[in-house]
């Protein structure tokens, strides 16, 4: 009987986290990665439950990443303003609830949102880029 490559993706992945643990028994992400192949959870499911029970700035920031790719720009701003709440002066926040407000054509939010990313972090493209789209959105 020979084994299919979900079986053998299964084993791999067994090595690498009984690996990971010998070196880092403890290790949050191992073992919610472990609860959750367990659980099956979708991966918003995963990341939500992640960030609940390990509430800290960028694992919002991540978060609101998944929301924002699939289209859920009210969602990542609500768990940007989370992240702001840990961090004040956290720009990269504050540039995806910008990009989030100019997926929803909100664009005077988005160009305020931009503009505290700015003013954190002036170097940043990306966010110069959301403001500019911004701006010549809020024109047409």
């Amino acid at each position: 009987m020979t084994e299919n490559k979900y079986d053998i993706k299964t084993i791999v992945l067994k090595k690498i986290i009984d690996e990971t643990l010998q070196y880092a028994p403890n290790d949050p992400k191992t073992l919610f990665y472990i609860n959750i192949a367990k659980e099956k959870k979708s991966k918003i499911a995963r990341e939500e439950e992640f960030a609940q029970k390990n509430p800290t700035p960028e694992n919002y920031l991540n978060l609101s990443l998944i929301y924002y790719n699939d289209g859920l720009y009210e969602r990542c701003i609500d768990i940007c303003h989370e992240a702001i709440k840990l961090r004040p002066d956290f720009a990269e926040a504050y540039n995806n609830i910008c990009a989030a407000y100019n997926s929803l054509g909100r664009y005077e939010e988005a160009i305020i949102a931009c503009e505290k990313s700015l003013a954190l972090n002036p170097n940043n493209e990306l966010t110069k880029n959301n403001l500019n789209w911004a701006k010549q959105e809020k024109m047409k």
